[in-house]
Parts: structure tokens; sequence; C-alpha cells
């Protein structure tokens, strides 16, 4: 579910607007973000397919780490 979460994320153009040398950072913290934050959609991930409603809550919890990652 964590490469999951990365491909997730940079194939939806999440990582667009950081630089590459940002990614590994990125990566890191926005791991570390949901285990402590969004378990439960981590957990999902590893039993369902990413559309529907795990696409949703899986996109808020990107945009809520997004807001406040900076490279």
């Amino acid at each position: 579910e964590e490469q999951v979460l990365m491909v997730f994320a940079g194939t939806k153009g999440f990582l667009d607007k950081y630089p590459v040398s940002s990614v590994k950072s990125f990566e890191k913290q926005i791991l570390e973000f949901m285990h402590r934050k969004h378990p439960e959609v981590l957990k999902e991930m590893q039993k369902s397919k990413i559309e529907g409603d795990l696409q949703a809550r899986l996109t808020a919890a990107i945009e809520e780490f997004s807001a406040t990652f900076t490279a």
C-alpha cells in the first residue's frame, strides 16, 4: 500500500509541483502522516481497488498532507 500510495500521488499530479530532489522527503513524510492520521485508508488499500469512496478519501488525505509539505 505504501508503494501504491506513491504511485497514485505521482500519477495524479500531486508531485508535479516539487523538484525531483524533494520526492524522497515527500515520500518519507507522507508515509508517516498516513500511518499517523489515516491508517484506515492504508488498511483498506490492502484489500480494495482504489476507486469510488476509497479514491476520494485517499485524494483528500494527500491534499491534506500536501497543504503542509514544504519542499
